[in-house]
């Protein structure tokens, strides 16, 4: 167990060694791009998809096109993707920070652990 723990240590600790700062609010908010890779977090062209297997061709085509860009940034990375809604970019976890929490989903998270305190002191 204890060799597991060491492995899984040092596997967080080259994630982190790798990733970049994450961008702050403000800076998501005039599209400032991914310091991990560079690219947009929010690409400017729509996507909204019902899955691949429901592609347009024009869909299959940015979508494929994507896969290219990232597989070529990042193949050697060997760790998973993300991105957002409404974005077809794709991010790398291991050198892509994830994007900032808005002010909005902060001050929901404040007032849930709130709340959950204010029932645990009954």
């Amino acid at each position: 167990m204890e060799d597991m723990n060491d492995e899984l240590a040092e596997r967080l600790r080259k994630m982190n060694e790798r990733a970049a700062p994450p961008l702050t609010w403000e800076e998501f908010k005039v599209r400032t791009p991914c310091r991990g890779c560079g690219q947009p977090w929010l690409d400017g062209e729509e996507w909204r998809s019902g899955g691949t297997a429901h592609f347009t061709d024009e869909q299959r085509e940015r979508y494929e096109a994507e896969k290219k860009r990232f597989a070529q940034q990042h193949g050697r990375c060997g760790n998973e993707r993300h991105s957002m809604s409404g974005s077809l970019t794709i991010h790398c976890r291991r050198c892509c920070p994830p994007p900032p929490l808005s002010p909005q989903q902060v001050e929901e998270i404040r007032r849930v652990f709130a709340e959950a305190r204010r029932s645990r002191n009954g």
